[in-house]
C-alpha cells in the first residue's frame, strides 16, 4: 500500500506541475489533438523525473548548471515534440516553470533538498518588479536576468524559501 500511496503523491505532483506550467503558456499548436497532448504530457512527466534525479545526483549544483539544465530540457522536448509545439519550440519560460515547480513540490513533501531557484511566474515577477512574461520568455539570458535581480533584492536569502513565503502570503485566507 505504501508504494501505491507514493505513486499517487507523485502523480498529483506531476499533474499540478504540468497544469501550473502549461495552462497559461499557450504551448501547443492550434491543431494539436487531445491524444497528442496526453502523449506529450506523459513524455514531459518522464523527462521531469529524469531531470530532477540528475540534478539531485550532483554534489555541487549551481546557477550555471541550472541554466544549462533548463536549456537542455527545453531543447530535448523541442527536438522530440516540435510538431506539437507553438512556434515549434518549448520556450525557456515554460521549461524553467516546469523544472522549478516540480522541484518545489518534491521539496515541499521533504522528498528532495531545497531548490536553488523558484518557479518564476506572473506573481513572482511582479513582486520583483520585473515586467517580463514567463510564458513568452524564449532565452536563457532573460531567465538569468531574473535570477540576478532576485539575488540582488534578496541578498543571502534562499530564493525558494523566499518564494514559498510569498506564496503563503498570497493565499492567506486571513487577509
Amino acid at each position: 500500500m505504501e508504494a501505491k500511496k507514493n505513486q499517487a503523491v507523485e502523480d498529483v505532483i506531476l499533474r499540478v506541475t504540468l497544469d501550473g506550467s502549461m495552462q497559461r503558456g499557450n504551448i501547443y499548436c492550434s491543431d494539436t489533438t487531445e491524444a497528442q497532448r496526453r502523449t506529450f504530457r506523459n513524455a514531459l512527466s518522464k523527462e521531469l523525473n529524469t531531470t530532477l534525479k540528475a540534478i539531485l545526483e550532483k554534489e555541487v549544483y549551481n546557477d550555471v548548471e541550472h541554466y544549462n539544465t533548463i536549456e537542455a530540457f527545453a531543447l530535448k522536448i523541442t527536438n522530440n515534440h516540435k510538431q506539437l509545439l507553438d512556434n515549434s519550440c518549448l520556450r525557456i519560460g515554460t521549461a524553467q516553470k516546469l523544472i522549478n515547480l516540480y522541484w518545489k513540490f518534491c521539496w515541499l513533501i521533504n522528498k528532495v533538498k531545497t531548490p536553488i531557484h523558484c518557479p518564476y511566474d506572473r506573481v513572482i515577477l511582479s513582486k520583483l518588479k520585473i515586467s517580463d512574461s514567463w510564458t513568452k520568455t524564449a532565452t536563457i539570458g532573460e531567465y538569468k536576468n531574473w535570477v540576478e535581480l532576485t539575488r540582488k533584492q534578496l541578498g543571502d536569502r534562499n530564493i525558494a524559501e523566499w518564494e514559498l513565503e510569498e506564496y503563503l502570503k498570497s493565499i492567506s485566507y486571513n487577509n
